[in-house]
């Protein structure tokens, strides 16, 4: 049984996967990374981003260790952890599996993406007000 403290740790890298994962670009290069370990100039070229771009999402994927580096003379080698993107796959999976109830529930209905997409819900965003010169631009937003 995990302490306390491995449990919080592990929540904590748990939380900074997250977060990596949020972002398309460092998806596209993990999933590039899944294929084999590769340079940051051959990734670039496979996921069609520049080299600072692949370097900016690399030292973000590294700080959560999802990834690992290897040199090789003057190059360094990306290689996935794979370990890890199981170990948080299958937190992931607990986390939000969905309770028998909710499963019913959502095989009577269908999903529809919402048009409008907001933080309060499926509303539609309010009207903007109609063009009045008596009001300011930062008003309009």
């Amino acid at each position: 049984m995990p302490t306390l403290v491995e449990l919080l740790n592990m929540n904590n890298l748990y939380d900074r996967v997250f977060k990596a994962l949020a972002d398309e670009n460092r998806r596209r290069i993990l999933s590039a990374l899944c294929r084999e370990p590769m340079v940051a100039g051959e990734l670039g070229r496979m996921v069609g981003l520049a080299p600072n771009a692949v370097s900016f999402h690399l030292k973000e994927l590294k700080a959560a260790d999802l990834v690992s580096i290897q040199r090789e003379g003057r190059y360094l080698r990306y290689k996935i952890n794979a370990l890890l993107l199981a170990t948080w796959l299958e937190h992931a999976q607990e986390a939000f599996e969905p309770s028998s109830m909710a499963l019913e529930a959502a095989s009577e209905q269908s999903y529809t993406p919402s048009r409008y997409p907001t933080t309060r819900g499926n509303e539609p965003p309010p009207p903007r007000p109609s063009s009045n010169d008596d009001i300011l631009p930062t008003e309009l937003l």
